[in-house]
């Protein structure tokens, strides 16, 4: 049996005001309690001007892994669940792209008996296609966190796009706002006997106000580590010039294809 007690999960998006979806915002002003944890300082007063009972989760400790903040946030926001009130968490940009608690909490709310539902919200990723117009039905696309892809030594094709998140932080296991440059060197090293020093890679970051651009630096894999690397920053790593792909007979066969019909065989939305 449902319990009374009702948790909501949206993202604030990117870029302050323009990316809060109308689901997003419903949910925010129906909520009995609302609890936050944005890095703009304009989208956390816009939260506060939708529900007067907003409130901002504890920022990170800084002498304690992130884990331990994200085990205080799931505290806090499953006490309020668990009274009955209606919750609404807001997490910033998408709510279940690079966001632990979100996730934990609609798991543990679920398996509690209440109601949960995860509304979607606009990501970095949805921006990132946006400005520097990528298309990931051309040639496919591969995503990891940039700590992940080394020290797990992900598998990937160069033939494709490769984007890379978190490349200011690499190795770092608390709250830091510098960037490791240690890390960096090491995902450069990395990258360098597939791509070869002179390939141009972009680092990005989307912006968070409207009309303003976006961080967009194109530099030679080989120059990586002298790189403007802002917080937040993503790597996309476009795929090597000239590479050839060539089409599976036997798949073409099965799929009643042509060579000629093999170039785009998407369906366009």
């Amino acid at each position: 049996m449902k319990k009374s007690g009702t948790l909501h999960v949206v993202g604030s998006g990117i870029t302050y005001l323009s990316d809060l979806t109308q689901a997003a915002r419903a949910c925010i002003t129906a909520a009995e309690q609302v609890f936050y944890a944005t890095v703009d300082a304009l989208a956390s007063a816009h939260i506060h001007e939708l529900n007067a009972n907003a409130q901002c989760l504890p920022a990170y400790l800084h002498d304690q892994p992130r884990t331990a903040t994200y085990d205080l946030w799931t505290q806090i926001v499953m006490a309020a669940v668990r009274e009955g009130q209606r919750v609404c968490l807001v997490a910033y940009g998408h709510p279940g792209v690079f966001a632990r608690v979100p996730h934990r909490v609609i798991r543990m709310a679920r398996e509690e008996g209440f109601q949960a539902r995860m509304f979607p919200g606009i990501s970095a990723l949805a921006h990132l296609f946006a400005d520097l117009r990528v298309d990931p039905a051309e040639v496919g696309l591969q995503c990891f966190e940039a700590t992940d892809f080394l020290i797990y030594a992900r598998k990937f094709d160069p033939q494709q796009a490769l984007i890379l998140w978190q490349v200011s932080v690499i190795g770092v296991k608390g709250f830091q706002s510098e960037v490791n440059r240690q890390g960096l060197a090491v995902l450069q090293q990395t990258l360098l006997p597939c791509y070869g020093g002179e390939h141009r890679v972009t680092v990005y970051k989307a912006s968070q106000l409207a009309f303003t651009p976006s961080h967009q630096q194109a530099v030679a894999l080989g120059c990586l580590h002298e790189a403007d690397i802002p917080q937040l920053a993503t790597l996309y790593i476009p795929p090597l010039d000239g590479a050839e792909r060539l089409p599976i007979a036997e798949m073409m066969v099965k799929l009643g294809l042509t060579e000629s019909s093999h170039g785009r065989t998407i369906i366009d939305q």
